[in-house]
């Protein structure tokens, strides 16, 4: 049976790898959003639209991107915030049970 600091352990190695692909994939997400951006307006200029009709039309498709895209960036700052608050630059989590200093209300 393993020990209670193996156990803590391998729940920081996981907890870690999660953070690290939640990263990866930002910086892969940002850049699926720039292409539908950039794509979403190639594909309006090849369609016959006047002008105002482009630019209304191209706005709608960047706000309904980033409906989208937005609430993920902030699901991941949330991530961000809880391994700073828990974890020591990647290492072993803090035993918070240890050390009483939240203070209950």
């Amino acid at each position: 049976m393993p020990t209670r600091e193996e156990m803590l352990e391998h729940a920081n190695q996981n907890i870690n790898a999660i953070i690290a692909k939640m990263l990866a994939d930002e910086e892969e997400l940002e850049r699926d959003v720039r292409n539908l951006e950039h794509y979403s307006d190639v594909f309006l200029m090849l369609m016959d639209l006047d002008e105002k009709q482009k630019n209304w039309t191209s706005d709608v498709w960047k706000g309904e991107i980033h409906a989208l895209y937005d609430p993920l960036m902030e699901l991941r700052k949330n991530i961000l915030l809880i391994r700073e608050r828990f974890w020591t630059s990647g290492e072993k989590a803090r035993d918070y049970t240890k050390e009483p200093d939240i203070v209950k209300p």
